[in-house]
């Protein structure tokens, strides 16, 4: 639902984006470019990718939604639902034989705001999420909570506590993965409640910047303990960020924010007993004094680890990807993926090492569309699909579409906010 304090953020921000957009226009004219070298776009002709809505099991009362993939690709979503005179109810359903299976419950915690999924293995699944309650000097803070279970017995663990701060805290954004031994890693945006308001309002966002942390947690595979740190000072405070594990390396994406906002794309790798210097991906230099709504996404496959972002370059909001062949050290100059009227990213998942299937959001003059393509590590862009389209000025709630892929495709989750209306598509994938 939007809130006025939504509204009013939003339109600041497109009023500061004009800005930037024309002060950066004007500086390149002046200095020429910085870095901004991209690999030049190579578009071969190929058909799209054929898309159909699917059935989902999520009743549009729904907050939200949230899908899971498994290494075998069985595929599950999860949504939650708060409403007035009913307990909280977080749900999931697993896709099996064509159908969704019946909900299996696996928290009753009132006013859940937000939640993630993440599977283990093939046999696990973990749970991640956050509830809100009322705070003593007005406003509302969130408490953090994990809980796994074995998927073939439905039966959820008892939910652990994550955040144990002396000093209660806003919360906001969470991320979460889990390592092949079943322990977890979680992220989420730490804010100080001084002047609190609402859950991940922008008022309270923008307000709690510069004191908030990006905090990542390890849990042990026994859903007991906890090992919480403060990874990141320095970065953009309502960009989501984004999780991805291989082996015994996490990495974690996210938006950077350098001096006189600076917001670029960084990475930090993580293992199970240390945090590594972050670095920033790719020097866009994109200076923005606002919120820019989109944090990058991450995929890993063996030493290859993609990351997709959106970035101002030449007063358009593009969509780049790129490349790292070392696990996040150096990263190929990005790709240019769209060129124009882009929204967000949605997500990424590797085929191979050498390439990757990219789905983001954009708007032109039939309203906003979810898209999706298959970009090659050498440059090379195919199968362009518009997946999902939103007619009567809708929009997708923010912070965007999310996506899985699955043996033979992709499953889209969408939410039209304004309609009221959440819905799965799934695509079909060629070679």
């Amino acid at each position: 639902m939007i809130n006025k304090y939504h509204i009013i953020y939003v339109l600041n921000s497109i009023s500061r984006l004009l800005k930037t957009a024309l002060l950066t226009a004007l500086t390149l004219f002046a200095n020429g470019c910085a870095e901004y070298t991209t690999q030049t776009l190579r578009i071969d002709s190929q058909a799209p990718f054929i898309s159909a809505p699917i059935i989902s099991p999520v009743p549009n009362t729904a907050t939200e939604q949230r899908l899971v993939a498994f290494p075998d690709g069985k595929v599950m979503v999860a949504w939650w639902e708060n409403l007035p005179g009913t307990k909280g109810n977080l749900q999931i359903s697993a896709w099996e034989n064509d159908s969704w299976s019946p909900p299996i419950t696996v928290s009753t915690m009132p006013n859940i705001v937000d939640a993630e999924f993440a599977p283990i293995g093939n046999d696990h699944l973990a749970a991640m999420w956050m509830a809100s309650k009322p705070y003593q000097a007005g406003g509302e803070v969130q408490g953090i909570y994990t809980s796994t279970t074995d998927s073939s017995n439905n039966r959820w663990n008892t939910p652990l506590k994550v955040n144990q701060e002396k000093q209660t805290s806003g919360k906001t954004l969470p991320a979460l993965a889990a390592f092949a031994n079943g322990s977890l890693l979680t992220a989420w945006i730490d804010m100080p409640v001084t002047q609190p308001n609402s859950p991940g309002s922008p008022k309270e966002i923008t307000h709690s910047e510069p004191a908030s942390s990006l905090t990542v947690a390890l849990i042990s595979a026994d859903n007991s303990q906890v090992k919480s740190m403060p990874a990141v000072k320095e970065f953009c405070g309502c960009c989501p960020p984004a999780l991805a594990i291989h082996a015994e390396d996490g990495f974690l994406a996210y938006r950077g924010l350098l001096p006189v906002n600076i917001r670029d794309p960084a990475i930090m790798r993580i293992g199970q007993d240390r945090l590594n210097t972050p670095h920033i991906i790719h020097n866009d230099h994109w200076e923005f004094d606002g919120c820019p709504s989109s944090g990058p996404v991450v995929a890993v496959l063996q030493n290859t680890v993609a990351v997709a972002w959106t970035t101002l370059i030449h007063n358009r909001l593009i969509v780049r990807t790129a490349f790292s062949q070392d696990n996040s050290d150096h990263f190929a100059v990005p790709i240019d993926v769209e060129l124009d009227n882009a929204t967000g990213v949605s997500g990424i998942a590797l085929e191979s090492p050498q390439s990757a299937l990219l789905v983001w959001t954009g708007i032109d003059t039939k309203g906003s569309a979810i898209k999706l393509a298959r970009v090659y590590a050498d440059g090379r862009i195919e199968h362009r699909t518009t997946v999902h389209r939103l007619t009567n000025d809708g929009t997708y709630k923010w912070p965007g579409p999310r996506m899985v892929k699955t043996n033979n495709g992709i499953i889209i989750g969408w939410n039209d906010e304004q309609s009221k209306k959440l819905g799965l598509v799934k695509v079909k994938l060629v070679e």
